[in-house]
């Protein structure tokens, strides 16, 4: 077998400062992929003796395109007057994959028929995260701070298999 992988990737950030209390940042990371991975396996079965009961010959090659995307925005609030702190946060997260699988079997002994069989597997995972944060700075002895916030996530997953022999 040969195994091909190929992983591309483009990052990037931009941070604006509108005043010195407030932060907004974008994020983004993503790219595609390419897999590639044919195999051919000959596969003999004997008696006790060392005698070929069965043979079969078989090529399966596989390959696969995908890609993926993250993006994110925080925004951060800073209060002077006592150190507290407000932060949100957006997130999104995308990726694709589209696999191909070709299957072929040729049995030598004994000389039956073929075996032929192809799948494709496409599919499409998201994630959407939002997030609210608040740290409370405090003037009571002993205790400087609470921290607290509320987080939500949506996922989507979706796949479509398909698949056909002969």
């Amino acid at each position: 077998g040969d195994r091909s992988d190929m992983n591309a990737s483009l990052s990037g950030s931009v941070e604006f400062n509108p005043n010195k209390k407030n932060t907004l940042i974008l994020t983004y990371l993503g790219g595609p992929r390419q897999e590639s991975h044919p195999e051919s396996f000959f596969t003999t079965f004997s008696d006790s003796l060392f005698v070929p009961t069965s043979s079969y010959r078989r090529r399966v090659n596989n390959t696969e395109l995908g890609w993926n995307g993250d993006i994110n925005l925080l925004w951060t609030k800073k209060e002077k007057e006592n150190g507290s702190e407000w932060s949100a946060s957006l997130s999104g997260s995308l990726n694709g994959d589209d696999e191909k699988a070709n299957f072929e079997q040729f049995n030598v002994i004994p000389s039956v028929d073929t075996i032929l069989s192809r799948s494709q597997n496409a599919s499409l995972n998201g994630v959407l995260s939002a997030q609210l944060d608040r740290i409370q700075m405090l003037k009571w002895k002993g205790l400087s701070k609470i921290e607290f916030g509320v987080k939500s996530n949506l996922r989507r997953s979706d796949s479509d298999l398909k698949t056909d022999s002969l």
